[in-house]
């Protein structure tokens, strides 16, 4: 065994993949609700407007890295930035930031599972399955992640596309 730890290797294309099939859960799973609260009749100017205003931010962040912190990674730009210190309590609000919205997440998609697939199902039972297999995905490392999400993007867009024409 290597002493040394290797970082993932991921390609640009499997990084995008997987932010797509990231984005376009939690879109579907949440966002009509939202955007019909909110918008009423403009509710199809919403997700334009602000995919448009995301894209600005993303691109500028994006912009500021490549220009001022050129080789580095997230991670050693935020203890560039903030120290030890602060880049730990930043790390700690994300990552409670994330773990409740992966709750969320996985609860309205059992949710959406029992209700429209399997009713009699306990619901323990069913997101019990899925926390399972995300667990195991997990411990294959972030590289089989972004490679099951390059390999099943053409199917949901495939999907994604049969229910627009349909």
């Amino acid at each position: 065994m290597k002493d040394q730890q290797q970082k993932a290797r991921i390609t640009a294309n499997q990084l995008t993949a997987m932010l797509i099939i990231v984005v376009a859960t939690n879109a579907f799973l949440t966002y009509p609700q939202y955007v019909s609260q909110s918008a009423y009749e403009a509710a199809w100017m919403e997700p334009i407007i602000s995919g448009m205003m995301t894209l600005v931010l993303f691109f500028l962040v994006e912009w500021v890295l490549r220009k001022y912190f050129h080789q580095l990674d997230i991670v050693e730009v935020s203890k560039e930035i903030f120290g030890r210190i602060g880049a730990a309590l930043i790390a700690i609000v994300f990552a409670a930031y994330f773990l409740c919205t992966t709750a969320v997440v996985v609860r309205e998609f059992t949710e959406n599972v029992i209700s429209t697939v399997l009713p009699s199902t306990p619901i323990l039972l069913v997101g019990g399955v899925f926390m399972a297999a995300v667990g195991y995905i997990a411990y294959a490392g972030l590289e089989g992640i972004c490679r099951t999400a390059y390999i099943f993007l053409p199917i949901l867009l495939i999907g994604l596309i049969g229910v627009c024409v349909a």
